[in-house]
């Protein structure tokens, strides 16, 4: 191996890369301005979605309005809500949600008056009383689990958005209702409305704001950027050997006088430098765009930033395997006889990488030594650790880098193993 003819052949490949233009746009327009327009394309819509969703006066049916007393006309003074009382003639709830276009049928149990006359003289509701008669749909009006007293049912479809919200809106109103009834009947006898909660359960989270910020991005960002450190190797790896077969130029390449062995090392470090480029482009982008869209876009939302070390961390991790990608991706591409043909030859390696490069999204999954050695989901897991700063599995870290080294030499050896068979190179 002459290392300054490696040099050389990089050096010429690198240049033959950067002068086309869609090289560029994989390394960089992609991760640098692509995805956070998409993120924030993505952002504004579902904020805007959502307030609109809020603002809506969504249709609410009523059943049972007889009994529902001061209940009804708290409803029908809601301004969120737009209560349909010419509905109901004695159809049922799902008739109505599902042929009517009401988002949310509100039921009064026949019992519901009987409530309010206990509660009138300070005794319970009558046992075995106004329980829905339709699997799934018998809730308290705060989440608890129905029981067998007077009840406001609920009907609404949880696949419609509009539905749930305006079924949030009516829950508000009526547990609020039913919270001041309470307290008013309490404070007319001279008795602190705390007594009806002598203790509460309250969840206090003591997570800083940074952690919390970092959470959020370590979650989703290693997914990001191992597709994108894929993507940023496929595009160089077929232009670098299908490519030159499509264009006829393999052949001049080798017939200088450089040894097959340095001509793919100089056309893997060109693959892995753009891999490595795209991974970084994406990284810094990201936290750059981030914390921009913390403090402009989203109101009140946590500011999103990483630690420097943190993010030096991650890349070290990746690495590994952004040679093995690059390698991967050379020795695939060369038995293909065209850049069409290259494509659909490592299409199906991105969807190996894009299943276990999920696994960040996934809440409570650490990593272990029996899957260490599984390649891409390993990695995911550690820059996820590595993005949070948590160095409880130091040794696992480690451990994971050297195992992605071993796999990437495999990979290049193979590729090596490969540009030595004649009938591949010239494969026509």
């Amino acid at each position: 191996m002459n290392l300054k003819l490696v040099r050389v052949v990089a050096g010429k490949e690198m240049v033959d890369l950067l002068r086309d233009r869609r090289t560029i746009i994989s390394m960089v327009v992609i991760p640098v301005v692509a995805i956070p327009l998409l993120i924030a394309g993505i952002s504004w819509f579902s904020i805007s979605s959502m307030e609109k969703l809020q603002e809506k006066r969504s249709p609410v049916a009523l059943l049972g309005a007889e009994y529902a007393g001061e209940q009804l006309e708290l409803l029908r003074g809601a301004e969120s809500i737009a209560l349909r009382e010419d509905l109901a003639g004695g159809r049922p709830a799902d008739s109505l949600v599902f042929a009517d276009g009401v988002k949310l049928v509100v039921e009064f149990g026949p019992r519901l008056p009987l409530a309010f006359e206990g509660l009138e003289r300070g005794e319970a509701h009558p046992a075995g009383a106004g329980a829905a008669t339709e699997e799934g749909v018998a809730e308290d009006l705060d989440g608890d689990e129905a029981g067998d007293g007077p009840a406001v049912n609920l009907y609404y479809d949880s696949t419609d958005d509009e539905a749930r919200v305006a079924t949030e809106k009516v829950v508000a109103l009526l547990v609020s209702y039913r919270e001041q009834r309470v307290r008013d009947w309490l404070s007319e006898r001279g008795i602190e409305a705390r007594i009806v909660k002598p203790w509460t359960v309250e969840r206090r989270d003591i997570a800083p704001p940074k952690r919390k910020a970092a959470d959020f991005v370590a979650r989703f960002l290693p997914y990001l950027i191992l597709i994108l450190c894929l993507q940023g190797a496929m595009y160089p790896a077929m232009d670098l050997t299908a490519g030159e077969k499509e264009r006829s130029t393999i052949e001049t390449l080798l017939v200088n006088p450089v040894s097959r062995l340095d001509i793919v090392l100089g056309k893997y470090i060109a693959t892995s430098v753009m891999a490595l480029g795209s991974a970084l482009f994406t990284l810094v982008s990201q936290l750059v765009f981030f914390r921009w869209l913390s403090g402009n876009l989203v109101e009140g939302m946590i500011s999103l930033r990483i630690e420097p070390s943190a993010a030096l961390a991650g890349l070290l991790l990746l690495l590994p395997v952004a040679l093995m990608f690059a390698a991967v991706l050379l020795a695939i591409s060369i038995f293909a006889r065209s850049m069409k043909e290259a494509q659909s030859y490592v299409g199906p390696l991105m969807m190996l990488v894009i299943f276990p490069s999920m696994v960040s999204l996934i809440p409570g999954l650490k990593l272990s030594w029996a899957t260490a050695f599984i390649p891409v989901f390993n990695v995911t897991l550690v820059m996820k650790s590595a993005l949070l700063q948590d160095y409880s599995q130091v040794a696992m870290m480690a451990a994971v880098f050297l195992i992605n080294a071993f796999y990437a030499v495999l990979a290049l050896l193979a590729a090596l193993r490969i540009f030595q068979r004649e009938q591949v190179i010239f494969r026509s």
